[in-house]
This record gives C-alpha cells, structure tokens and sequence, in this order.
C-alpha cells in the first residue's frame, strides 16, 4: 500500500528537480532547496554533542542512509525554510472510551472539545478510543502508545523505528511516525519536543520520507509550516555536517532516533549523527522537561474520509505492519525502557496499534505495530 500514487503525489513528483548547493545535489521547489551551506556559527563550534548510545551505531541504516559531507569544510547543512504546508499538534489527552456524538466505527466525528479546556485521562494501561481530531482545516488521526514516567523530568527519550514511504492521497496532507515528549505546565497545555519522519507532499518538494524536528511551545507551534524545525521561526543550531532537519532518508530498514537535554538544550540523534540543537531560548512559556511519553503514528488530512496509509498501510494488529522498537527514556532517576501506560487509537477500524512485546497488558510492552490504511 506505501507504493500507491495518486494524483497530490504525481503533482509533487511533477514540481521536483535538482539543483546544485554548495556543489553537492539537492531537492528543490519553487521555494528553493531543502538545505543551504552555512558557515558554521560560534555556538555550533563550541557545543560538545553528548555521547551516542551504542544502539545508535548501526552499520545497516547508516549504510542505507549513505551519510557523508554535504557542503564545503568549515559549512554545515541549515534547513531552509520551504513556506510550504504541514502542522504538528499534540495528540488530544482527554481519551474516553468513545468518541463525542457516536461510535467511532462508523466514520469521522467532529471533535467539540477546546484544546484548552480538556483533562488529562486516567493511565489505567487501557486501549484508549476517541473520534477523530479536526482542528482547521485538518483532520487528525493517530495510533500510539504512551507513558507516564517515575517522577517525570525526562532528559533523554529514544525508539528505533522502521522508516515508511506511505501512500499520502492529498497534497496537502502528511502521514509521520515520531516520539513526542511533552511537559504539562497547567491543566491540559504542553511544551514539546518532538522527532521522527514524515511524507508530506506540499510542504517538502517531493513523496519522499522525511526527517523531522519539532517543538511547541504552552500549546503554540510557531512558524509556516508550525512547529518544524526549519521554518524559519524556530531557532537551531546546526552541528552535522552530514544529516540535517528536512532531509530525505531511507524508507527501509530500522532506525535510531533521539532528543536528549543536554546544557539546557534540546539536541536532535538520527542514526548515531547529532544533527544539532534547538537552544533553551527556543521556549519563552516553559521549557519542557518531559512528564508524558507518546509514540506512534499520525495521520493528517483535509479529507474528511482519507485513503491516506499511515505507517505502510497495515493495520497494526498485522504482522506486516510498520513497527516502533525499543522505547527508551531517561530521567534523574532512572534509565529503563519505556514501558507503556497504555493505548491510543482515533479510528480502531482504520489505524490500530498491536503485536506489542512482551504484551501491553503486563506492564512491559516496549515495542509495537501501528498503522492502516484508512477508508480504503
């Protein structure tokens, strides 16, 4: 199913071409390429990236991925702001049984709910249901697992995760896998920081996958598209020379991702390469010291009855389905994977997680199946 293309897809496949930056070859569209070489700032000169995780260095996907210099010595790779579309938000936290206004199994439902007014639901390690999500002019969708930590004040979250090239059936759409890390500063509103990868024809020049940043701030994302890093609004510091926010990556194969708290601020890990870092001066509400886990995927479309896949269109309860590996998280007190709460599905019928392992129901589920390939 992650080999379909429809017509948003033909049409960003139509707007690619290649240009020359820095002399080495780079995606473009209307509104340039996808990085610039940049000299490298005094702040990216003098930072320390903190030390890789072992898991990290997989000889398969950073063979797969072909990492090497992209600009000039002494220039590192910048994103570049793309003004194309895309929004991040938040996975909804109030999480009934049920969905506003009926059963989820009969189709979309318009969400009634303010972001501002809704709870936090009970962790009781349950498989979570709600409608779908529409906050203007998307419709949401996701299919994940949770976790809230020990003491909370996480410094460190991690996952391995297959990287999809899902079929995306609206230009303006994107369909993504990430780790979200979240810290609660008043009833129902989060900070964020936030890392995986996403198709989104429109807002990058192409149907290829993605590697992504992403941040809020008290419930804002910021910038066009809001929330990534990359456009324009949200500072970064750019260390690699060879992996950068926006690239496009392999879709096969498992790999590393990472965000980590080092010397209050917020580094980015894909595959062992810290790509840089979104400084504390990124958040001027709160700074997120993360109390709540989230993994999983995310679907969001201005259709209100999409065919777009999420993961590689199965189902999660399929053993085909894309999978998240090895959950991980730190904080002052401990260092242990990250054993699920509980579930989240906005549309069983459509998107689903499973195969979880060991199970959900033992408290000691570290890695799942997500996806589905939505009303087709």
């Amino acid at each position: 199913m992650g080999l379909r293309v429809g017509l948003g897809g033909a049409i960003a496949l139509l707007a690619q071409c290649c240009v020359f930056v820095g002399g080495t070859p780079a995606y473009a569209a209307a509104s340039g390429p996808l990085y610039s070489c940049q000299v490298v700032s005094a702040a990216a000169a003098a930072a320390e990236p903190p030390p890789t995780p072992s898991r990290a260095l997989n000889p398969t996907a950073i063979a797969e991925d072909h990492f090497s210099p992209l600009c000039p010595e002494g220039e590192v790779p910048y994103p570049v702001p793309d003004g194309g579309v895309g929004e991040k938000r938040l996975p909804p936290i109030d999480r009934g049984e049920a969905g506003s206004g009926g059963s989820i199994e009969t189709g979309p439902i318009r969400a009634t709910t303010s972001r501002h007014s809704r709870s936090r639901r009970s962790r009781h390690g349950g498989r979570a249901r709600v409608a779908r999500v529409f906050y203007s002019p998307y419709w949401y969708s996701y299919a994940l697992a949770d976790k809230t930590p020990a003491y909370g004040g996480v410094n460190d979250i991690w996952d391995e995760q297959e990287n999809e090239q899902p079929y995306v059936a609206a230009a303006y759409s994107h369909s993504l896998s990430q780790l979200w890390g979240a810290d609660e500063y008043s009833r129902g509103n989060y900070s964020t920081i936030e890392m995986g990868w996403t198709e989104a024809p429109g807002q990058y020049p192409d149907v290829e996958t993605h590697l992504f940043v992403a941040m809020s701030d008290c419930d804002a994302y910021e910038g066009n598209p809001p929330g990534y890093v990359g456009n324009g609004t949200i500072p970064w510091v750019q260390v690699s020379s060879t992996a950068y926010p926006n690239m496009d990556i392999s879709h096969s194969g498992k790999h590393f991702y990472e965000v980590k708290l080092k010397e209050g601020n917020w580094w980015a890990n894909y595959d062992g390469n810290w790509l840089g870092y979104i400084p504390h001066s990124a958040w001027s509400c709160v700074f997120p010291r993360p109390n709540y886990l989230e993994w999983g995927g995310e679907v969001a479309t201005p259709e209100e009855v999409t065919c777009t896949d999420m993961g590689n269109g199965h189902t999660g309860t399929e053993s085909s389905a894309a999978k998240v590996f090895y959950t991980y998280w730190v904080n002052e007190h401990f260092g242990k994977p990250g054993f699920f709460s509980g579930a989240y599905f906005s549309d069983i019928s459509k998107y689903n997680a499973g195969s979880w392992y060991p199970s959900l129901e033992s408290g000691e589920s570290d890695s799942f199946r997500y996806g589905g390939p939505g009303w087709c």
